[in-house]
């Protein structure tokens, strides 16, 4: 029987579309430690830290990647914020699967929208059918085992890049995105306003503001 889950994109998530070999979309959670972000995973009630692993929905129908109009209007882009050229992509942060420069790759397949939260950070939103209940499969870098978690009916799953606390971030932690690139422009900004109006549905509790928003690279 079919079924569908939710994946919600919160903080610091640089979207990454057509960049690496053999992946449409590919999210990287920059490892944020230095700043006091805490990367995790979120669904039901199970917390689990991501500390490298790449994320699938392992039995999604198809690996296709559809965009709402919202995800390219309301997601800000890196080369937006910078008047330097944006440097090129790090292979390193975008697929060499090193703990200490990502938290996690979450693989998408399925649609992207993008909504705002209520003090003005762009959240992705990712829908996925699948066949069955849908299986989160975290596959950790080292090679090991991967483990996959059947997702209940109704419940979201919510990927978090943010402080330890849900008031600990500050604008400038945007500025962490920019090491999906090779080096961080000299005069990289963040965004000081919300990106669009919000949808008012459902999103993860979080105080973030805009400049806790998810990133698109370039």
């Amino acid at each position: 029987m079919d079924k569908k889950v939710r994946v919600f994109f919160v903080g610091v998530c640089v979207h990454l579309r057509d960049q690496v070999p053999g992946v449409s979309h590919r999210v990287v959670i920059i490892n944020g430690t230095s700043i006091g972000h805490q990367a995790k995973v979120e669904f039901g009630d199970v917390t689990l830290p991501l500390d490298g692993a790449v994320l699938t929905i392992a039995n999604a129908k198809s690996n296709a990647v559809r965009y709402d109009g919202t995800f390219d209007n309301c997601v800000p882009r890196l080369g937006n914020y910078t008047k330097e050229p944006l440097p090129a992509l790090s292979r390193s942060m975008a697929e060499g699967k090193d703990q200490n420069l990502a938290a996690a790759y979450f693989d998408a397949s399925g649609d992207l929208s993008c909504d705002i939260t209520h003090n003005g950070a762009s959240v992705a939103i990712l829908d996925v059918e699948t066949n069955g209940q849908p299986l989160l499969r975290i596959a950790p870098f080292d090679g090991s085992t991967p483990v996959e978690y059947e997702i209940p009916d109704e419940i979201p799953i919510s990927i978090y890049n943010t402080g330890e606390t849900t008031t600990g971030d500050r604008d400038e932690d945007f500025l962490l995105s920019f090491k999906i690139a090779e080096r961080v422009p000299t005069d990289a900004e963040y965004p000081k306003e919300r990106m669009c109006k919000p949808r008012n549905q459902w999103l993860p509790p979080t105080n973030i503001g805009a400049g806790c928003s998810n990133s698109a690279y370039p």
